[in-house]
């Protein structure tokens, strides 16, 4: 029950995500490089949607599993899928904030 909870609690930030990130306008203070290339908001997109199909796999896969189905599945989602993706996903994300960041500070 405590990864069950777990996985609907990763998909909250995420679903409150698109209720501000699709306002017209939202990523236009993070522009500040020459060619205004939106490098945040390709790593913001990037970590909100590899979160959500992670996050959204493993809440289905624990859901099954809590009623004895696949749960060995659920178990390689959980160890492949949410902490070595998870991690992929964070590190991606991170280099594309970093582009942002040095862009900003290199003016």
């Amino acid at each position: 029950m405590n990864y069950l909870l777990k996985a609907a609690g990763g998909l909250l930030p995420l679903i409150l995500y698109f209720t501000k990130a699709f306002k017209a306008g939202y990523y236009d203070p993070y522009i500040v490089d020459k060619d205004k290339t939106h490098w945040y908001k390709i790593g913001d997109q990037i970590r909100v949607f590899g979160f959500l199909a992670i996050w959204t796999t493993a809440l289905i896969t624990q859901s099954l599993a809590y009623f004895g189905i696949a749960i060995q599945l659920n178990l390689i989602v959980w160890n492949l899928g949410v902490m070595w993706l998870g991690s992929a996903v964070s590190l991606t994300a991170f280099l594309f904030f970093f582009i942002a960041y040095e862009n900003a500070y290199s003016l």
